[in-house]
C-alpha cells in the first residue's frame, strides 16, 4: 500500500496510508480555516467599530434616531453596490424588577406578582390583572418599564 509522508511527532512516526490522507488533509484544512476565521471575525469587528464611530461622529440622524453616513463613492462587493452605512437605532423594553418589587410591596400585593417555583419569578401577567383591577395605575405600570437602546451596524445597498 502506498503512503504519504507525515510530519514528525513525539510518538513513533507512522506514515499515513492513501485511504487516510484525504481525511487528514481535510482535518488540516479545517483547523487552518478555523483559526483564519477567528482572525477574520476579529478584524471585521474592529473595522465595524471604527466605521461605527465615524458614522456616530459624522452621520446624519433620521426621525427614528438612526444615523446614516453616505459613502463618498459607492462600493461594489460581490455584485452588490453599497452607497451608505447605517447605525440603526433599536429600542426594546424590559421590566425593572426592583421598581416592580417596591411598588407591589407598597400595595400589599407582592405575593400575587412574585411566584416561587424553584426560585422566585415575576409574573408580568399578574401586573396587568392588578392594573385592570385598579390596584396599580396606568402611570405606575408604565413607570416599571425601562427602555434599552442599541444600534445595529448595517451597510445599505443603493
Amino acid at each position: 500500500m502506498a503512503t504519504v509522508p507525515r510530519r514528525a511527532t513525539r510518538r513513533t512516526e507512522r506514515p499515513i496510508s492513501l485511504d487516510q490522507a484525504a481525511p487528514w488533509e481535510k482535518t488540516r484544512q479545517f483547523l487552518a480555516l478555523k483559526f483564519q476565521e477567528a482572525d477574520i471575525v476579529s478584524r471585521k469587528n474592529k473595522l465595524r467599530d471604527e466605521v461605527s464611530a465615524h458614522v456616530d461622529a459624522n452621520g446624519e440622524t433620521d426621525e427614528k434616531g438612526s444615523k446614516f453616513w453616505r459613502l463618498p463613492t459607492p462600493i461594489e462587493v460581490n455584485g452588490q453596490t453599497f452607497t451608505e452605512v447605517k447605525r440603526e437605532r433599536r429600542v426594546s423594553q424590559s421590566l425593572d424588577e426592583e421598581k416592580t418589587d417596591e411598588l407591589v410591596t407598597a400595595k400589599g400585593v407582592r405575593n400575587r406578582v412574585f411566584k416561587t417555583v424553584e426560585m422566585e419569578v415575576l409574573d408580568q401577567d399578574e401586573l396587568y390583572v392588578l392594573n385592570q383591577e385598579g390596584v396599580i395605575s396606568d402611570d405606575e405600570l408604565d413607570g416599571l418599564w425601562v427602555e434599552n437602546v442599541s444600534f445595529a451596524f448595517k451597510p445599505i445597498r443603493g
